[in-house]
């Protein structure tokens, strides 16, 4: 199975070893899991070739550069 993440909004990946984060199920996880416990990938591809699963739980590790507006102004 490939799974491919093509699109961030506009955010990139940020810096480290580990950014991309994919855990497999073979029936949906309950709860919120823990992307630090992740095991079917953890790496910075944005092309990855994993086992196939039913389910997949990603989390990425993103930054995004955003408009600040200046000090003081508010609006």
């Amino acid at each position: 199975m490939t799974i491919t993440l093509t699109s961030l909004n506009d955010a990139i990946l940020q810096d480290g070893n580990e950014t991309v984060k994919i855990q497999g199920y073979d029936s949906a996880p309950s709860g919120n899991p823990a992307p630090g416990q992740f095991t079917t990938y953890k790496g910075t591809e944005t092309v990855i070739e994993v086992d196939a699963f039913a389910y997949y739980g990603i989390h990425l590790d993103v930054k995004r550069v955003v408009d600040c507006p200046e000090e003081g102004v508010i609006e």
